[in-house]
């Protein structure tokens, strides 16, 4: 027979909850006075302190000394070592509490974040001033006291009570159970920083989440943000549905990481960031065009191409014939590497462009005449020699009207692309037609905030000065502990967008929805959004990017708004921003891996071989074509989205305004 050890069996105690650790001290105690008072001949309990008590009885001197060490065993175990139980064991709550191991079952009036990444403080502070979430519960694999001192340092002190922090596992079943995300307000999956599979292990806890929810929950649609790095992620959950939301009690929101950032400096943010267009560029006179310099290749640098070609689209190319169309120059000393690899998996846009080459390490491509409104100029070169510094400002040079965003990510980390920044020529950064320099940061962007801010100076007579920096321009970008993410899904713009397109056909309404909208009802676009289907052939996912897109790109047609009210546009201004709509779209669906139909193909859709559904279910769709060659009836779909862009921006107005 196995011999148990003794420690075993002290560590199974120990394990034990309260309750039973009490009970077994208690008897544990029990029974030691039992067998001091049977060794000295008190048998009976009740005589137990009779004799030490009474100095009248004479009882026997044994019976004296028994009685005393009764007592005294009885005021250390029922006093001394009951009330040095009690404190070990407040120090124990309080170092579980401070390790994150404490659970406390929380089933209402919570959100759920799951990792502990630079950005889960900022989203936290967000969440918990939110009256809806009375607590935020917070896990992380790493060490959680360091998180909620981080997470402390966002808060106002009186929402620190309300911040829960758990040591979990984000890819266990058991303590995933624990969460109750089922129950929750609203769910984010951020992870861990720079863990190996992040985004495996993001979608792989998703799914956990799904198949713990659906086991014993009803139904109830939590939104439950997913965040992701990889770029070739977005390319995957753009064209596919991750999980079919009947049967799932989550709704599934990926959140890519790079693209929010992107989109953020692409559209400007009103504050920090202007944008890649100045006013003068969207003016409806203007003469210049937007001109994107990339200097290295990343997955933020490439991100920002991504959403400048979903977004960049201007209506002067349009409506002046031989208008410059936006430019996007990309140099890294891999960018021909990089060039082979888009020709292979974005085989519908790169492979379909025209390239040439320029010169030994320079290659250009113009738009794709009546598809697209972007031309390429890519530099197989180290951005920080002179050649390639001489090369990039003859570019800038070329047009004095061109509104130039030079956006530097070097592959190596932050302290090279702050070298590469720094390194930048004096004619590139002081040319008047470069109004930004974004300069990729992961971790602080001190660096360059600090000597973009200039020089305060007081000479000898005491009269202050200032001398602007010749860093003026530069502007920190990516950090993650200043993403500022609020789902796109959550959009009323990007809702609205959806009920307008699904309604076309028969009446979108828009008086009957904004005065719904007036009364605080946006239910009839909450409706919209979550009825999206794939009976088109097209993928739920792509939809709502679509519409996210369209809306997103407002501002860039904004210039051409009417100037009597920018609320009325004229039916030739419809006509050139539904065309300047139709580019937005087409590289849109170049760039979800959709091509035109070949001759054969239309052939057969015509004959009615074929629907539309089903090419657009093997991503072949039958409007990507100039916009001159659509039918009447799919131009009015561009033509609504623009027509009702002032009705749109109210609605927007009025959900702001609640």
């Amino acid at each position: 027979m196995k011999r148990l050890s003794p420690y075993l069996i002290v560590d199974k105690f120990a394990r034990l909850n309260l309750a039973w650790q009490l009970l077994g001290v208690f008897v544990a105690i029990c029974l030691l006075m039992s067998v001091v008072a049977l060794a000295g001949g008190i048998t009976d309990p009740y005589e137990w302190f009779l004799t030490g008590a009474s100095p009248s009885d004479p009882g026997s001197v044994a019976g004296r000394i028994t009685s005393i060490l009764l007592y005294v065993l009885f005021s250390i175990g029922f006093t001394g070592l009951f009330i040095m139980y009690i404190i070990n064991w407040m120090d124990r709550r309080k170092e579980r509490w401070e390790s994150g191991m404490s659970r406390y079952n929380i089933r209402d009036n919570f959100a759920l974040v799951i990792g502990g990444h630079d950005m889960t403080p900022r989203i936290c502070a967000r969440l918990l001033s939110d009256p809806s979430n009375h607590y935020v519960i917070v896990t992380t694999d790493g060490d959680a006291a360091a998180l909620r001192h981080r997470i402390y340092s966002e808060l106002q002190p009186d929402m620190r009570s309300r911040l829960i922090v758990y040591r979990a596992s984000q890819t266990s079943d058991i303590e995933l159970r624990q969460l109750n995300a089922h129950r929750a307000n609203a769910v984010y999956i951020f992870g861990e920083n720079d863990s190996e599979g992040h985004d495996a292990d993001n979608v792989d806890t998703y799914r956990r989440l799904i198949s713990l929810g659906c086991s014993g929950a009803a139904l109830t649609s939590v939104p439950c943000h997913v965040m992701l790095y990889s770029l070739a992620a977005g390319r995957v959950f753009y064209v596919s549905d991750v999980e079919s939301r009947d049967r799932s009690p989550f709704d599934f929101r990926p959140f890519f990481y790079y693209d929010e950032w992107a989109r953020r400096v692409v559209t400007g943010d009103g504050s920090t960031y202007p944008g890649v267009a100045t006013p003068a560029v969207l003016a409806p006179d203007a003469e210049g065009r937007v001109h994107i310099i990339v200097l290295g290749l990343t997955d933020m640098s490439l991100a920002v191409v991504r959403q400048a070609l979903q977004l960049v689209h201007l209506p002067n190319h349009v409506s002046h014939p031989g208008h410059p169309v936006t430019r996007i120059t990309l140099v890294d000393s891999s960018v021909n590497h990089w060039l082979e690899c888009r020709r292979n998996s974005h085989r519908e846009l790169f492979g379909a462009m025209d390239w040439h080459k320029v010169d030994d390490t320079t290659w250009y491509a113009p738009a794709i005449s009546g598809l697209t409104d972007v031309e390429w100029m890519i530099m197989e070169s180290d951005p920080d020699t002179l050649a390639a510094q001489q090369a990039i400002s003859s570019y800038i040079s070329e047009r004095d009207d061109d509104a130039v965003t030079v956006v530097v990510s070097h592959p190596a980390g932050d302290s090279a692309t702050v070298s590469t920044a720094f390194n930048l020529s004096s004619g590139i950064s002081a040319s008047p037609s470069v109004h930004q320099i974004l300069v990729a940061q992961t971790g602080s962007p001190s660096m360059i905030d600090a000597v973009a801010k200039g020089v305060r100076w007081i000479d000898k007579n005491g009269d202050r000065h200032y001398t602007p920096s010749g860093y003026a321009k530069y502007l920190p970008f990516g950090m993650r502990s200043q993403c500022d993410y609020v789902s796109d899904f959550e959009t009323v713009g990007s809702k609205t967008m959806a009920y307008v397109y699904s309604h076309i056909e028969s009446d979108p309404e828009m008086e009957l929805l904004l005065e719904s909208a007036r009364r605080g009802d946006f239910s009839a676009l909450d409706e919209t959004w979550q009825s999206l289907s794939t009976r088109g052939g097209k993928s739920v996912m792509s939809q709502r990017m679509s519409n996210l897109y369209s809306m997103a790109s407002i501002p860039f047609k904004a210039g051409w708004l009417l100037d009597a009210d920018p609320f009325d546009l004229s039916p030739l201004v419809v006509e050139v921003l539904a065309e300047v709509e139709h580019y937005r779209w087409n590289m849109e669906q170049l760039l979800g891996g959709y091509r035109p139909m070949t001759d054969k193909e239309a052939a057969e859709l015509s004959a009615g071989l074929v629907s539309r559904a089903d090419l657009k279910s093997r991503y072949i769709h039958p409007d990507l074509l100039p916009y001159a060659q659509l039918s009447d009836e799919s131009r009015n779909y561009d033509r609504a989205m623009v027509r009702y862009i002032p009705d749109i921006l109210k609605i927007c107005r009025l959900y702001n305004e609640r």
